[in-house]
């Protein structure tokens, strides 16, 4: 997988069913918190994956749950790898990086309007809570 901007890579997330995103990342995230690391490298390159994980699940809940094709575990991976080894890597560049937190608050702003009957009971929202 090879996307030229952070905005091909949110599109082709889209394709898939969100809650399939969602259960595999989760499970993925589980998995790795689950797993004990005798050597910190291999702690560092796992929590690398499951940060990897949740920004790809940040970007599937503003998607379409009702598509009817689900991701596969193998091409959820190579999303991981495909965003971990981009070469314009968001940590490396400023500017990417602003665009990726507009597009991931964008998502959660999205989902709580989406949502707003459930959000309204909560206490506080999470795009409170994070801002640009």
């Amino acid at each position: 997988m090879d996307f030229k901007s952070f905005s091909e890579l949110r599109e082709f997330i889209r394709r898939y069913n969100s809650t399939s995103i969602l259960e595999i990342g989760a499970n993925k995230c589980w998995q790795k918190s689950e797993t004990k690391y005798s050597v910190p490298l291999d702690w560092v390159l796992s929590n690398t994956e499951r940060n990897y994980a949740v920004r790809l699940m940040l970007l599937a809940s503003a998607g379409n749950p009702h598509r009817h094709r689900d991701i596969s575990v193998e091409t959820f991976d190579s999303l991981i790898n495909a965003y971990h080894s981009w070469e314009d890597h968001t940590i490396s560049d400023k500017r990417i990086l602003d665009k990726e937190a507009e597009a991931l608050l964008s998502s959660i702003q999205k989902w709580e309007i989406d949502n707003e009957k459930i959000v309204r009971n909560w206490s506080f929202q999470l795009s409170n809570i994070f801002d640009l």
